[in-house]
């Protein structure tokens, strides 16, 4: 028994959608759940995954075009009964047709050509204000910095709940947060920006730090469309690792703030006496204005001290 599989509901005033990439070809055997085929959303990236057994028949909607709700997308030989039937055209039996039921849950992903609209819009609806400065850094936590300054950060951000927070649209509220989720933005090759996310890091050893973004990353090597399953409360960005000194961070709501680490660098300092060398990290904090004060946004970048 064939049937044609069409492209149901997306929600969120969604009518339309860009097929990417088909992942199964033509005689494929699929499971129930398998992902059937990459659509670009206005938002995002949609895995489609098989409503059931069967076998992949005909491709019908092609790689590039855009498709409507309702539209067809493949044809499939089924391999056990399926009760998600919709009624059937003009000149079709009831077994001809089969609507992916909106039961089955859809997993978005953003990719770099969404998130880059994704930037856009954000631009658009915050007020992104950047205050640079300098942190003092002893030479025992010179190594592994990006390390080193997670824990600083994870430490000092639950004293700034204020800053240590998201914007919830739905109640239209800043929503402080106990705990520190801290997101580590990084370039992945061609697979575009990946922000992994690390839950307390300041009770992490260096082992299991790295064991958690190693573990992230070479998820996102799988599947160029993973992201981490938790939201950053926090992201930290480190443009050191590429020399890079200074720079305005791109806040991606619904977060209010992130920060970039630049390069170390050796600054003269006045004791009090005579000028000595000392190392420093140029930070660059950006923060939505409309939230975070720049009063506060200094007291925070001010309140990053490392123990010596």
């Amino acid at each position: 028994m064939e049937k044609l599989i069409k492209l149901h509901d997306l929600g969120e005033g969604l009518n339309e959608a860009k097929v990417i990439e088909w992942v199964v070809q033509l005689g494929d055997s699929v499971k129930e759940g398998d992902v059937l085929v990459l659509l670009e959303t206005a938002k995002s990236i949609v895995e489609l995954p098989a409503p059931f057994n069967g076998t992949v028949k005909e491709l019908i909607s092609l790689e590039g075009t855009m498709v409507n709700i309702g539209s067809s997308l493949c044809r499939m030989e089924l391999d056990q009964p399926q009760v998600h039937q919709t009624a059937p055209l003009v000149g079709q039996s009831s077994d001809d047709l089969i609507e992916i039921p909106s039961e089955i849950s859809l997993q978005t992903h953003v990719t770099q050509e969404p998130m880059t609209r994704h930037f856009v819009k954000s631009h658009q609806n915050i007020i992104p204000t950047t205050i640079f400065d300098y942190v003092y850094v002893p030479d025992q936590f010179k190594r592994k910095i990006t390390y080193q300054f997670s824990k600083l950060l994870s430490t000092t951000l639950k004293a700034f709940p204020d800053i240590n927070a998201h914007y919830d649209e739905e109640s239209k509220s800043i929503i402080p947060h106990s705990d520190v989720d801290l997101g580590i933005a990084m370039e992945t090759n061609d697979l575009g920006i990946f922000v992994p996310t690390i839950h307390n890091p300041e009770h992490l050893s260096f082992e299991e730090f790295n064991h958690i973004v190693t573990d992230l990353k070479e998820k996102r090597m799988h599947s160029k469309y993973y992201q981490s399953k938790i939201p950053p409360s926090f992201t930290l960005s480190n443009i050191g690792s590429v020399n890079g000194y200074w720079g305005t961070p791109i806040l991606i709501p619904p977060t209010i703030a992130i920060i970039a680490i630049g390069k170390i660098t050796v600054q003269p300092y006045w004791d009090g006496k005579t000028f000595k060398p000392r190392s420093f990290i140029p930070v660059s904090l950006t923060f939505d204005y409309r939230y975070i004060s720049g009063q506060l946004a200094c007291q925070f970048v001010h309140s990053l001290q490392f123990e010596s």
